[in-house]
Order: C-alpha cells, then sequence, then structure tokens
C-alpha cells in the first residue's frame, strides 16, 4: 500500500522496512541463525511475481526499485479509508526524513544520496497532484540540495514549490516564505544578486 503512493520510479525499499516494522516488528528484528531474513523474503518474491524490478547498473539499485505501474492503480482503488490513515503516515514518515537530509551535518554524507534522489521524487509527485505537504517536504529537501551544490535539481524544485506554495498554503504560510528564502539562496549561488534580493523582500513581506 505505500509504494503505491509513492513514485513508481523511485521507491525506496528503506522506508517500506521502515513503515512495515513499525505494524510488524518482526520485520525488523534479528533473524536467527539459519532462518531466513523476512523481509529479504518479501522483496525476492516481489521481484519473482514481477511487481518490482531493480535497474541494472544504478547505484541506488539496492535501495531504491520501481514498481510495476498496475500495482498503484490496483492497490489504490482497493485501499478504502484505510489508505488515508496510511498516507499520513508515510507523509509523517517521509516529512522526517527530508528534514533529517536538511540539516548541515547531512549533507557531506554520500551514503544519504539514495534518499534524497526518493524524498526529491516524492515531493515531485506529490506537487504534481497539488498536495501542499509536497510543498512542505519540496522545501525542506531543497536546502540539502543547496548543502550539496545541486542547483539545477534545486531549481526545477522551487520553482514548482513557490509557485504551488501560495495557492495551496497561503502568502502568509512559514513554508512559503521558506521556499523564497531557498529559491533566494540558489540565486545568489548563481549570482543572480537582483532577484535573489527581490525574493527575500518578498518572503519578509
Amino acid at each position: 500500500e505505500y509504494s503505491a503512493m509513492l513514485p513508481a520510479d523511485a521507491v525506496a525499499l528503506p522506508w517500506l522496512r521502515g513503515l512495515v516494522a513499525a505494524e510488524f516488528p518482526e520485520i525488523d528484528s534479528a533473524r536467527m541463525p539459519g532462518h531466513p531474513d523476512p523481509w529479504a523474503t518479501i522483496c525476492r518474491d516481489l521481484q519473482r511475481l514481477a511487481l518490482l524490478s531493480r535497474s541494472v547498473g544504478d547505484s541506488f539499485a539496492r535501495q531504491i526499485v520501481r514498481i510495476h505501474r498496475i500495482v498503484p492503480n490496483l492497490v489504490l482503488r482497493q485501499m478504502g479509508s484505510l489508505g488515508e490513515s496510511l498516507r499520513l503516515r508515510l507523509v509523517a514518515f517521509v516529512r522526517t526524513r527530508a528534514q533529517h537530509l536538511s540539516y548541515p551535518s547531512s549533507w557531506g554524507r554520500r551514503e544519504d544520496a539514495w534518499e534524497l534522489q526518493a524524498t526529491v521524487a516524492a515531493a515531485d509527485r506529490w506537487m504534481a497532484n497539488e498536495r501542499a505537504y509536497g510543498v512542505e517536504i519540496a522545501a525542506s529537501i531543497s536546502r540539502a540540495l543547496l548543502g550539496r551544490q545541486h542547483y539545477a535539481e534545486a531549481h526545477v524544485l522551487l520553482e514548482n514549490a513557490t509557485h504551488l506554495s501560495p495557492a495551496l498554503l497561503g502568502n502568509n504560510d512559514p513554508v512559503t516564505a521558506t521556499c523564497l528564502n531557498n529559491k533566494a539562496d540558489l540565486l545568489r549561488e548563481m549570482n543572480h544578486l537582483q532577484a535573489s534580493e527581490e525574493l527575500v523582500q518578498r518572503a519578509i513581506r
């Protein structure tokens, strides 16, 4: 169910494991010697059924997988009222991960690169669906992109976020101001000083 609410091409397995383990702790418990890892068994079974696949040559293939595009359509139709509670858990989880990645202490961690990619993809999908939480996550994760000097990716993300935030959250919402400030920082790094100053003035009005 959680995977159906994430981008089909960027499903983070560690996220799914963490979310499922919150309900079924045995998934994440240390396995007994000689016994298979239950999570690995689940993943192998899904791969055997061609419901998920790993990209050959992808440096993040251990963490990020693709799910068959038929899965979201089928699962989302059958979830009913349970879907909302699962969506809230997923969004809260991704929001926490985005905040963690936005801390300067995380910017130099190469091992977090897969999670940065997954979080950007999630924010992009949710903003495409005009979800306010997509903008909130974009505001956090754009700080991580700036810290890692991923300016082109940050530019695309912040263009969407600054466009959507006033409509979805309001001009006076702190997230709207954060998006404007982050875009101003990006423009300053790209040496567009006048445009950067204009955005700062918009953010503090």
